[in-house]
């Protein structure tokens, strides 16, 4: 089959038959031996990293000043950081960082 195509491209040539551009055959390897890889490199992980870590911040709800505000007068007058709200806090800041 290879001689045919040689000879249909014209990959011989005129004067002592000898091929142009050859068409080659390659050998087949069985589907059992053929291994495919994909090798991604520390810059392209740190980029899907950097994507993940922007998509987290999107998701995050927004700031509302109004709440901030609020939260900082209670906090000058000692009414926000109780014992109970600190341990509250805590526990949420705990569940926040293991779902990451």
């Amino acid at each position: 089959m290879v001689d045919a195509v040689n000879r249909l491209s014209g990959a011989t040539g005129p004067d002592k038959g000898v091929p142009k551009h050859p068409v080659t055959q390659k050998p087949v390897v069985p589907e059992s031996e053929a291994k495919d890889t994909v090798q991604i490199s520390e810059r392209a992980r740190a980029a899907k990293q950097v994507e993940n870590y922007v998509q987290f911040v999107k998701n995050l709800p927004d700031v509302r000043a109004e709440r901030v505000k609020a939260a900082r007068e209670d906090v000058d007058k000692d009414t926000l950081l109780t014992e109970e709200a600190t341990e509250d806090l805590a526990s949420r800041v705990v569940r926040a960082l293991t779902n990451l």
